[in-house]
């Protein structure tokens, strides 16, 4: 059986799914008993989710500022 060391080092494999079929039933088995584990686990799930989004926005932001700019280019510029 894992410890809470063990599973902490595999914690993002295991949210990831980048892990075997005993490595997963091992994690899963511990984190029936140990509820510190369950709730980091948790935690780090949503710190992960909450940082793609975040992402994801920046870039979606990033792209319009850029269209904006090549927008607002005079249309003699070499770029148009």
């Amino acid at each position: 059986m894992l410890n809470c060391r063990e599973v902490n080092e595999r914690a993002t494999d295991y949210l990831e799914r980048q892990m075997g079929w005993r490595g997963w039933l091992a994690v899963r088995y511990h984190l029936l008993i140990c509820w510190t584990c369950r709730r980091f686990l948790r935690q780090l799930d949503l710190t992960r989710n909450t940082l793609q989004r975040i992402r994801l926005k920046a870039d979606e932001a990033a792209v319009q500022r850029i269209r904006q700019a090549i927008a607002a280019l005079p249309p003699d510029h070499p770029s148009q």
